[in-house]
C-alpha cells in the first residue's frame, strides 16, 4: 500500500511538471511583453542610463548611453577625475586617468567582445529567431 501510494505521489508530480512546462518562443513571447510589446522595443534606437554608486567609500557617477547595434559610451567620475570606455561594432577604447592613463587606448579584443555584446538594446531575445545568434529558438 505505501509502495502504491508512492507510486501515485511520483507520477503526479511527473504530470504536473510536463503540464507546466514552456517551449522556447512562450519564454521569448513572456519577455517581449514583459518589455512593453514588440512595437515598443522595435522602435528602441537609444538609450541613456545615468547613476551613482559608492565602491570602497568611492562615489562614482555612471553616465552610459548606446545607439542600437552602432556604438556605446560610458562616462564615470571617479574622485574628480573623467573616464570613459566607447565601443563600435569595430572597436573600442579606454581612457582611465584614474589608473595613470594619459590617453585613450584601444579595447582588449576580449573585453570588446563583451562590450560588443552589449549594442542590441532591443534585447538578444527580442526577434531572436531573424537575428545571427548562438542560441536558436
Amino acid at each position: 500500500m505505501k509502495t502504491l501510494k508512492t507510486f501515485i505521489a511520483a507520477a503526479l508530480a511527473v504530470v504536473s511538471f510536463a503540464a507546466s512546462a514552456q517551449s522556447a518562443d512562450d519564454i521569448v513571447n513572456k519577455y517581449v511583453t514583459a518589455m512593453g510589446g514588440a512595437e515598443k522595443l522595435a522602435s528602441l534606437k537609444t538609450v541613456k542610463m545615468e547613476g551613482n554608486m559608492s565602491t570602497q567609500g568611492i562615489d562614482v557617477a555612471l553616465t552610459l548611453t548606446k545607439k542600437h547595434l552602432e556604438g556605446m559610451r560610458l562616462d564615470l567620475e571617479i574622485m574628480g577625475t573623467s573616464n570613459f570606455q566607447m565601443a563600435t561594432p569595430s572597436k573600442g577604447w579606454v581612457f582611465m586617468p584614474i589608473m595613470q592613463q594619459t590617453e585613450p587606448q584601444e579595447m582588449e579584443a576580449e573585453q570588446l567582445k563583451s562590450v560588443q555584446s552589449q549594442l542590441d538594446i532591443q534585447g538578444s531575445l527580442y526577434t531572436t529567431k531573424q537575428k545571427d545568434t548562438h542560441w536558436k529558438v
